[in-house]
């Protein structure tokens, strides 16, 4: 074997290689694509659970408020007014203390803090 075959030799075994790892390297891209898709499924799956969850609890305390059965722009408009209250520290206050005495076992979130003495 001549020496210009034994290079081609080495660098059709090297392109080999070479091929061998980028195929490899490439099935690795892909399995971690595909779990980083199933880790962000699962994500939003939690995401969706949390939320589906708030909506039912906010239900359930419109409903123990009494306002159930007001129409959807009436309650809203309630909704909009107590969103644009939401800056004013002794609103809050005030809600928090009506809340808490409406529900002293404290089963609800808070999803607003509010600092205690805030008045």
């Amino acid at each position: 074997m001549s020496a210009s075959e034994a290079l081609a030799k080495r660098i059709a075994e090297a392109e080999r290689k070479a091929q061998l790892a980028a195929d490899k390297l490439k099935k690795l891209k892909s399995e971690q694509a595909a779990k980083e898709a199933r880790q962000r499924a699962i994500e939003a799956a939690r995401a969706k659970t949390r939320e589906d969850r708030r909506k039912a609890e906010v239900g359930s305390l419109v409903k123990r408020a009494g306002l159930l059965d007001l129409d959807n722009a009436t309650l809203l408009g309630v909704l909009l007014i107590a969103a644009d209250k939401l800056g004013d520290l002794a609103y809050l206050a005030e809600a928090r203390e009506r809340g808490e005495l409406a529900n002293p076992a404290g089963s609800v979130p808070r999803a607003v803090e509010v600092p205690r003495g805030a008045a």
